[in-house]
This record gives structure tokens, C-alpha cells and sequence, in this order.
């Protein structure tokens, strides 16, 4: 069996002996005819739960004879990490901002937030931080999501927060 995250790249070697005829069933809606090897075929799966695709290849030779050799796909769902800074832009320093994690499939993951600022690592799925800097000038950072799934699956998002420094006052 052939096991993996979506989308999952699977390459068949057929290693058929005698030959004419090759016709795979990939399982998931889709054939080809051919002998050629190796194949490449990508699965994916949008089902919150693993899916299993019976991979079948029926092969003929000159004679009529057939043989049948089948494989279970095993594909674990995709993963999109996603989410929204509230606010994204802000004008004073230091400031607070709360990300709405938007991950899909919801539930069963791991979340890794990286805030760009040299801050710690946060593992929760939907935090609040506060940005500080002494600069005087504007400043960015790259704020980054690691989704992982129950299964191992991963995904990342990114997104910039910017401090518009305005002005400060001085004596």
C-alpha cells in the first residue's frame, strides 16, 4: 500500500512480463492504456478523512490471457493553513493583534506561530500578540502558520503585519 499526504504523487513501475495490453484504474475516476513505465499519478482528497483508492492494473498478453494486480492508495486529507490578523496594519507601537486561525480542515491539527518579531514560538490555534519595536521608521513583519494534521500533513501561511510609525513626540 501507498500511503501519503494530498495531493500525493504516486510512480508505478510496471514491471509486467509479456505484455500487450495495459490498462490502469487509478481508482478515483480517472484510466489510462498504456505499457509505458514508469507512471505518475497525483491523488487528492477534500474529505476531512482519509480516503482509499483502489489502484488496479489489468494486463494482456498477445495470447488473450489476462492477469489482474491491485494496490490500495491510502490519501490523507489536504491541509490549508490560513488566517486573518486583526488588526493587520497598525499606526501605534506597541500594539496588539488578534489572528483568527482559518485552517482547513478544522480540528485535529497542531499550530505553530512564528510572529517574525524574535518573539517565542507559539503552539495554539488562535492567539494574540503584542508587536513592539523602537524603531523609527516603518517596520514589518512576516508572521507564519505551520498547520500540521493528525496525520502528519503539513501547510504553511504567511502573512505581513507593518508598524506605521507616525511620529512620537520628544523633549
Amino acid at each position: 500500500d501507498s500511503v501519503g499526504c494530498a495531493p500525493l504523487d504516486v510512480t508505478i513501475n510496471n514491471t509486467s512480463i509479456g505484455a500487450l495490453n495495459c490498462d490502469w484504474n487509478f481508482g478515483d475516476a480517472s484510466s489510462v492504456s498504456t505499457c509505458s513505465s514508469p507512471i505518475t499519478h497525483t491523488y487528492n482528497n477534500f474529505n476531512p478523512n482519509p480516503d482509499t483508492f483502489l489502484l488496479k492494473l489489468i494486463v494482456e498478453n498477445v495470447y488473450g490471457c489476462t492477469d489482474t494486480l491491485t494496490q490500495n492508495i491510502i490519501v490523507y486529507p489536504q491541509i490549508t493553513a490560513d488566517f486573518v490578523a486583526n488588526p493587520d496594519t497598525i499606526e501605534c507601537n506597541p500594539f496588539t493583534v488578534d489572528f483568527n486561525n482559518q485552517t482547513f480542515p478544522p480540528g485535529g491539527n497542531s499550530y505553530q506561530w512564528d510572529f517574525g518579531d524574535g518573539s517565542l514560538v507559539v503552539n495554539t490555534v488562535s492567539p494574540t500578540h503584542t508587536f513592539d519595536t523602537v524603531e523609527f521608521s516603518t517596520v514589518i513583519f512576516t508572521v507564519q502558520l505551520i498547520a500540521t494534521s493528525q496525520y502528519g500533513c503539513k501547510d504553511t501561511a504567511y502573512q505581513d503585519i507593518a508598524i506605521l510609525q507616525i511620529g512620537r513626540a520628544s523633549c
